[in-house]
């Protein structure tokens, strides 16, 4: 009699995902236990041998952010946390020691936001929708209406992709070379609004 092969299969595929759970289990725990790599702050205070709860709760931050500050149930409530939360702040529970760790993150925080902020983006257009742009300004001016049923409009693309077309070119360092030659060609204000 011939041999069954869907028996076979079977066995093997519950082998293979038995082996993958172990594998993920085996992971997760040694996750657990190195702790959060993803902040110098916390990782450099962070005790393998405590929860994660009780590493928290020594650095002076919140595990359980609902469980901290829950969402009022009504007027009278809300009153009664504000209170609760002033008495709190004004008794300053953050152990001293470990305060550095939240300065730290806010510091590291306020780092990559001052990173972002000093970051000028360099907007570039394609070499056709940059003479586009610079044609439906010179026809048009801002008539985002009479740009869609121009017949340049090769896209028929709606007033609005148009403003928003518009909106990016004036961000990009051609619309001032544009700017510049037209006001040079013409002697006035040919494309200013």
């Amino acid at each position: 009699m011939p041999k069954s092969y869907k028996r076979d299969r079977k066995s093997k595929a519950k082998l293979s995902s038995k082996t993958a759970q172990i594998k993920r289990k085996k992971g997760q725990a040694k996750k657990k236990k190195q702790g959060p790599a993803s902040c110098k702050a916390i990782a450099a205070n962070w005790d393998p041998k405590k929860t994660a709860r009780d590493n928290m709760a020594s650095m002076g931050l919140v595990y359980d952010r609902n469980a901290a500050i829950p969402l009022p149930k009504n007027a009278l409530q809300a009153e009664l946390e504000v209170e609760r939360l002033s008495t709190a702040l004004a008794k300053g529970s953050v152990k001293q020691q470990k305060a550095g760790v939240i300065q730290d993150l806010e510091s590291a925080a306020q780092a990559i936001a001052d990173k972002y902020k000093s970051q000028e983006r360099n907007y570039r257009l394609l070499p056709r929708d940059i003479e586009f742009c610079s044609e439906m300004i010179r026809r048009h001016g801002t008539d985002y209406a009479a740009m869609a049923k121009d017949h340049l409009n090769l896209y028929q693309e709606t007033p609005k992709q148009i403003q928003r077309k518009l909106a990016t070119f004036k961000r990009c360092p051609a619309y001032k070379e544009t700017l510049a030659a037209a006001k040079a060609a013409a002697g006035g204000d040919a494309m200013e609004e």
